[in-house]
């Protein structure tokens, strides 16, 4: 993990487009021992420069899709870049005929593709026995299956991950769930992430919200 991936979480998580955070709230979020170095205070607008070649710390929310901008006075805000495009209405949903997404399903997969790029795949697992390369899997579980469909899911990540649909989101729909899944889903959060998935969550039964990992 780098210095500031605890930041690069924060930004992943939010479900606004736009967040202020003053120099305390940013230190707190990355805990003591990765506090922001005493020079960006003295060079504020240099370090919260947008060029990743240049800056590269600037990878933190540019390649969550954020850019920043120092307004003063110990405060940075966060920008969620937005397209255009509504990459939603151009889906192709890989699905098994017995699988199908209700209307609280379908509003969270449609909430969470604005964070992927725009035109992506949905596959979802169970269904397809063979799984083509997507850019959002949706993995409905349950308690006793979680863990194979996490494996399927890591599984599937690393074969898209050389190709042009690189998997960057995962969304599991629990049937039901525990705090044991929980803790393992924050444990193998690393794994996604280092495989290049930048969104992973969990849709629970009757909500349209996501939690994010």
């Amino acid at each position: 993990m780098t210095k500031y991936d605890k930041l690069r979480l924060y930004l992943r998580s939010r479900d606004s487009n736009e967040v202020v955070l003053t120099y305390s709230q940013i230190n707190e979020i990355l805990g003591e021992s990765n506090t922001l170095a005493r020079w960006v205070s003295q060079q504020p607008y240099a370090f919260w420069i947008n060029n990743i070649e240049t800056r590269p710390h600037a990878r933190t929310w540019v390649e969550e899709g954020w850019s920043g901008k120092y307004l003063g006075d110990n405060k940075v805000q966060f920008t969620r870049k937005i397209t255009d495009e509504q990459p939603f209405e151009k889906v192709s949903i890989l699905i098994d005929p017995l699988i199908s997404l209700n209307e609280n399903e379908f509003i969270a997969a449609k909430n969470l593709s604005q964070r992927l790029s725009p035109g992506f795949d949905i596959s979802i697992i169970p269904g397809l026995d063979k799984i083509e390369c997507t850019r959002l899997l949706i993995a409905f579980c349950e308690l006793d299956t979680f863990h194979e469909r996490a494996l399927q899911a890591i599984s599937h990540a690393i074969k898209c991950r050389d190709t042009l649909r690189k998997l960057e989101g995962v969304m599991f729909v629990p049937i039901n769930w525990s705090n044991k899944r929980e803790t393992e889903l924050m444990e193998l959060s690393q794994i996604f992430h280092s495989i290049g998935v930048k969104t992973l969550c969990v849709k629970f039964p009757k909500k349209t919200s996501l939690r994010y990992y």
